[in-house]
């Protein structure tokens, strides 16, 4: 149980002009400092959840450096406190350099695809469901952006497309888009 760091040097991925940088983590036991090019760019608790962090504006075109300090000391705030498992520390999930357009469905809402789907009323006849994405505009001022969601059956066929969507900001200062669907005879 300790302290390691791991650093990784990188060249910026080439024809980025006009899009956005990320690197997610999908797990570091059990905290993690992160910085890019000597800037700090933030933290994170918890060993077994993803996390994501935008370094657009900090990358250089070559001999980008990447370090993360992760520590697995017991801390009485920080899970898991035990298990039937070794809790051993560092980077032991994959991490992804993630270039995306400048108006994107976020990958910093707790690194999450940005797209989330409730089932508000489900029949035999019929399922009511809300899609809301969380978008993000980087430096775009804030500006009509519009949905658009297809649902597959198993095999392939569309059985519901809805397009649109109320946009609203909520109190994170995030763009949301919902709206809502409805697939007949659901199975």
């Amino acid at each position: 149980r300790g302290v390691g760091t791991y650093e990784c040097r990188f060249d910026a991925p080439k024809h980025i002009g006009g899009k956005r940088v990320f690197v997610r983590f999908e797990g570091v036991s059990l905290t993690a400092d992160v910085f890019c090019n000597g800037v700090r760019l933030g933290s994170h608790q918890g060993a077994f959840n993803a996390f994501c962090f935008e370094i657009t504006d900090l990358l250089k075109p070559h001999d980008n450096r990447l370090v993360v300090v992760a520590d697995n000391a017991k801390n009485a705030d920080v899970i898991p406190l035990a298990g039937d498992f070794t809790v051993f520390g560092g980077i032991y999930r994959p991490v992804w350099l993630m270039v995306l357009p400048e108006v994107c469905l976020s990958p910093l809402d707790y690194a999450s695809p940005g797209v989330y789907v409730s089932q508000n009323n489900v029949t035999e006849s019929k399922a009511q469901l809300e899609v809301k994405a969380v978008v993000s505009m980087g430096k775009q001022p804030l500006q009509k952006c519009s949905l658009k969601t297809t649902v597959l059956n198993a095999e392939g066929q569309v059985v519901a497309v809805s397009q649109g969507g109320a946009m609203v900001t909520d109190s994170e200062g995030r763009v949301l888009i919902k709206h809502k669907l409805e697939i007949d005879n659901p199975t």
